[in-house]
């Protein structure tokens, strides 16, 4: 059952129109812990500090479900073949806040790559997390999740994205 009418379905996808109030990932992440009163299994500050903010303003949100377990650079191929990147972490969050039954009926997440060689206090971080570009978050019924993308991505999630 919907749980209200902010999203619709569209072919394979989920469309989600949302308005992002806040470009800081690590405060909006927060928002969403507190108000959706979720277990956070993980939240790699590091991971966050290292993503950049994004734009506020009115975004549209597709997610889709993935069919079999993929890595990142699988994940990537899935989102150019529907003509997407993948959604920033500060929307997936506003999404999420937005309709707190969403990430009960579609766990879903979104990926980003961080360049540790750039990265802020990247003395902090051990060489190990770093071999592994890729991070991300997902919200799901056992929580919020946030960190390095080790594991890849299990089959029935739903990766959000927006058109490039």
């Amino acid at each position: 059952m919907e749980s209200t009418k902010l999203w619709k379905k569209e072919n394979d996808c989920i469309v989600f129109e949302i308005d992002v109030r806040i470009s800081k990932p690590a405060e909006v992440l927060s928002v969403a812990y507190n108000e959706l009163k979720i277990d956070c299994h993980e939240f790699d500050q590091e991971a966050i500090l290292n993503t950049r903010e994004c734009q506020v303003g009115k975004v549209t949100l597709y997610f889709f479900q993935l069919r079999e377990f993929c890595g990142s650079k699988g994940a990537m191929v899935e989102y150019a073949k529907r003509g997407l990147i993948p959604a920033h972490p500060s929307m997936l969050a506003t999404a999420n806040i937005a309709d707190p039954q969403f990430h009960l009926q579609f766990p879903n997440g979104t990926q980003w790559f961080v360049d540790w060689g750039n990265a802020k206090r990247l003395e902090c971080y051990s060489l190990h997390m770093r071999s592994f570009p890729w991070c991300k978050v997902t919200f799901t019924e056992r929580g919020l999740w946030v960190g390095n993308d080790t594991y890849g991505w299990y089959p029935k999630k739903w990766l959000c994205g927006v058109r490039c």
